[in-house]
């Protein structure tokens, strides 16, 4: 009898829920579910240390480990390591998340989709800037696009750069903080590298926002396929992503072809990512944006309804070294299209009440085909959570059907059944102008 197989997952606390549902769905594995929050509640190092322990001493074992964002994926790379089981380098995943590192990279193996950038560090006088205005700057390490602008002028840019560290520091402490302190503990050489609570400048990019998931596994590559980012008027907060893009078969085959090159390039194996892009078809332009190292989980459902294949079950196979056909599941009844609708406010507000569990089951019973995520717990402010710099998101509705003008009406209806309930309060500042907030890539 074959041995059932363990995989450790570590994800945040709000898709703790669809972890836990995805196990519940493929019982031929043993899960075992790490929240990311607690890690970095009780130290990175003693988390770490101690998971890594109870694997070696045999208290609770696992055959692999994934981990479903940014530094999910860096804790996963590093427990992976530690134990000789398969996934990415830890080396290879600091290069591709620490924006600058990345970009060194793109520029060698993809230099025709690379923009121009540079090191906020760098630029201490107008003279110093080698990029023109406008231009865009966001933090050296992802932060859900807090911390991104659009920016016109030198003024502007010196307020931004200014605050940039505190700003950071105070917002995205996590994500930050937890890099640099896994840089420093397990990269036995040292990589010179600016501070994750640092920015880069870049050239402002023009074309539609798309990204594409795929994976690599002992250097073959694979993808799910593309979705298109809608973004709000202030061209920074997303509105909702639909699943698939569609474009000409030219510019198909360049954007999956930059995509092999840099995902290589960059030496990521035994891995998901996801690679942002903006496109143009009137030139069969592509430009990066970024690239991530991970499962991008807001797309999970919409890719399984539409193409039949669970980008976390690959994941998990991928880690586990078994083999797997990129057909669709049995069994599915598919979709021709599926966006994921983002729940947002505009004003800073306390968490008074969320749906329960309960009533989402009920809501995803009377519509078919959605799923509902909330991100938020009752008495918490949205600020506490990860925003970007305009908008304050807290659920999102997945909706798969076979028009998107199903799926809009849908969204409709059923944002207004969910019972959210919030209370106003004053809004965190960012250090920075209004006028400093334009626009994102």
């Amino acid at each position: 009898m074959q041995k059932t197989k363990t995989i450790l997952i570590i994800c945040n606390t709000y898709y703790k829920q669809v972890v836990f549902e995805w196990a519940r769905r493929n019982p031929e594995y043993k899960v075992i579910i790490d929240v990311i929050e607690e890690y970095a509640k009780d130290g990175l190092q003693k988390r770490i240390l101690d998971r890594v322990q109870r694997s070696k001493n045999g208290s609770e074992t696992f055959d692999g480990v994934i981990g479903v964002n940014e530094l999910c994926s860096l804790v996963a790379s590093v427990i992976a390591g530690e134990l000789q089981l398969r996934g990415s380098s830890l080396e290879s995943i600091v290069r591709t998340q620490n924006k600058y590192l990345s970009r060194l990279s793109q520029r060698e193996s993809v230099p025709e989709s690379t923009p121009k950038f540079q090191p906020g560090s760098e630029i201490q006088r107008s003279e110093d800037l080698t990029i023109s205005f406008p231009l865009f700057t966001k933090p050296i390490v992802s932060s859900v696009s807090r911390y991104s602008f659009q920016v016109e002028n030198y003024a502007s840019l010196q307020n931004i750069l200014s605050n940039a560290s505190s700003a950071l520091n105070t917002q995205s402490a996590l994500s930050c903080c937890s890099f640099d302190e896994i840089v420093r503990l397990w990269l036995v050489d040292t990589i010179e590298m600016p501070s994750a609570t640092s920015m880069i400048c870049e050239e402002l990019l023009d074309g539609e926002h798309m990204s594409v998931d795929g994976w690599i596994s002992d250097g073959k590559v694979g993808f799910f396929g593309m979705a298109l980012a809608i973004l709000l008027p202030n061209k920074i907060s997303f509105d909702r992503f639909d699943f698939p893009f569609s474009c000409s078969t030219l510019l198909e085959d360049k954007i999956y072809q930059v995509c092999e090159r840099v995902i290589k390039g960059a030496g990521l194996n035994n891995t998901l990512f996801c690679v942002e892009m903006k496109v143009r078809e009137e030139d069969q332009n592509v430009s990066i944006i970024e690239i991530n190292t991970r499962l991008t989980m807001q797309f999970v459902y919409l890719t399984e309804k539409v193409i039949g294949i669970n980008p976390l079950t690959r994941f998990v196979q991928i880690a586990l070294g078994e083999d797997f056909a990129d057909t669709p599941q049995k069994g599915l009844v598919l979709q021709k299209c599926a966006s994921s609708c983002v729940l947002r406010r505009t004003t800073d507000a306390i968490v008074k009440e969320i749906p329960t569990k309960s009533y989402i089951d009920e809501l995803e019973s009377r519509f078919p085909n959605i799923q509902i995520t909330s991100l938020v717990k009752p008495g918490m402010k949205l600020s506490e959570y990860p925003q970007d710099a305009f908008t304050y998101r807290y659920g999102f509705i997945d909706i798969a059907r076979n028009s998107l003008n199903e799926i809009l009406s849908e969204f409709k209806e059923i944002e207004q059944l969910l019972n959210f309930r919030f209370e106003e309060c004053e809004a965190i500042s960012e250090g920075v102008t209004s006028n400093d907030q334009m626009q994102t890539q």
